[in-house]
Order: C-alpha cells, then structure tokens, then sequence
C-alpha cells in the first residue's frame, strides 16, 4: 500500500497537469497565443504549482526557499533531460511514442519522489528537531 505522502505527492502531479493543459488551452485556445510560448508559459505555472504543493502539501517542508527552489529547478531541468533521453530510447526499442512517454513519467515520477524527500526538500525529510542545537 503506498504511503499517505506518496499518494499527496500523486494527486499534486495531477493537479500540476492540470495546471499545465488547462493554462496551454487558454494561452493557445483560447487568447491564441503562439504554441511554442503559450506552452512554455504554461508549464512555467505548472512547475511553480508543483513546487509549492509539494513543498507544503506533500513534504511539509519548512527549509530555506532559496535552497530549495534552486534544488527543484536543478531537479527539473535533470527530469527534462532524462525524459528526453527516456523516451528516445523507449522509442528506438519498439515502443510507440506515448507508450514511451508514460513509461518515462511512471519511472521519473517515482524516483523523482524519493529525490524530492531526500534532496530537495530536505527539512522535512528530517525528524522533528534534528538538527536543533540545545543550550
């Protein structure tokens, strides 16, 4: 059975899809900005809601923003290019593009997790008061 935070950090994936095709279909849709900006933008938003989510509804975390937004993003720009190189391969062995692309989310996502619990928010990967100095 997976965890309660597992289970959070998948429903803020979904809203963060969400967020990202619903913001591609008004930019593009609707306001008829250009695809390749109207898509950008979007996902821009739609990481900015993961970041947010994951780092309150999901992990809890109380570390220094800075720190980890910059983790986040190193962490994003890392997924990009295994996503990229993911469905490349999955693609070159015989699968079909989409069937690819799910694969590559299914296995980054999960890693992924364990990477935010560990790396990028790393204030709440630690027990309550670890790290507090006493006097």
């Amino acid at each position: 059975m997976p965890s309660a935070e597992f289970m959070r950090f998948v429903a803020v994936g979904v809203a963060s899809f969400l967020v990202d095709f619903g913001l591609l279909y008004v930019f593009h849709g609707r306001l008829h900005v250009v695809l390749w900006l109207a898509a950008g933008l979007a996902f821009s938003a739609s990481m900015v809601v993961n970041f947010f989510l994951n780092r309150i509804f999901t992990f809890g975390s109380s570390g220094p923003l800075h720190a980890e937004s910059a983790r986040y993003l190193c962490l994003v720009l890392l997924s990009l290019g295994a996503t990229v190189l993911l469905v490349t391969g999955f693609t070159r062995l015989g699968c079909p593009y989409l069937v690819s692309k799910a694969l590559s989310t299914t296995i980054l996502a999960i890693v992924n997790f364990f990477v935010y619990r560990r790396w990028v928010f790393t204030a709440a990967s630690q027990p309550r008061g670890e790290g507090v100095p006493t006097t």
